[in-house]
């Protein structure tokens, strides 16, 4: 069943990428998804931040991060110790990647793991908008590294399934994460001028 499974992944993964190579514009639009998209997150963020001057704004943008973050380092890594997935370009030979990467773990995918809990976690703090875009940025983001040769599509299916699962259940102890990590953060920076 497992064999079945893992066949059908790495099936599904070279029918996107047969895509590269295709057309050098499309290659370029997917290195730049891939690498750099990703880089919009935390610069908007940081935009955000210095924009809006509330506290209830920056409290809830410190509990988003910290949430993703968790999961991005916590679960994702206990994962890929338990279950080690070398990454398509390394466990396939006729295949190579677009843009270079450490040849890690790529089960499950901590891109997605990580882009999907902030997004959702915006989105059931209230901030609808931001969380759809930034689960939109997340697929994008993960479609794209598929494409690369970065990750098999079960990967990326693994991490949204647990940044999702992850942001919301850490939704429900939101009340302690906004106690004693998040509004100690925030006095923090206050205390530095940060805020």
């Amino acid at each position: 069943m497992i064999g079945n499974l893992l066949q059908f992944d790495q099936d599904v993964f070279y029918w996107f990428y047969s895509f590269l190579g295709q057309n050098q514009i499309f290659d370029y639009l997917i290195l730049y998804i891939g690498r750099y998209f990703v880089y919009l997150v935390p610069i908007g963020l940081l935009s955000a931040w210095f924009i809006f001057r509330n506290d209830k704004d920056r409290l809830s943008m410190i509990k988003a991060t910290l949430v993703s973050v968790f999961i991005w380092q916590v679960p994702t890594r206990i994962i890929a110790w338990l279950w080690f997935r070398p990454r398509p370009f390394v466990g396939l030979t006729d295949t190579k990647e677009l843009f270079f990467h450490i040849p890690s773990y790529s089960f499950p995918s901590d891109h997605a793991a990580f882009l999907i809990a902030l997004g959702l976690y915006f989105y059931l703090l209230g901030y609808k908008k931001p969380g759809i875009w930034i689960i939109i940025i997340s697929v994008a983001v993960g479609f794209a590294r598929v494409i690369s040769g970065l990750h098999y599509p079960g990967d990326i299916i693994g991490g949204l399934i647990l940044g999702l699962v992850g942001a919301w259940l850490l939704f429900y102890l939101d009340k302690y994460i906004d106690k004693y990590l998040a509004q100690p953060m925030l006095k923090i920076a206050k205390f530095i001028k940060l805020a």
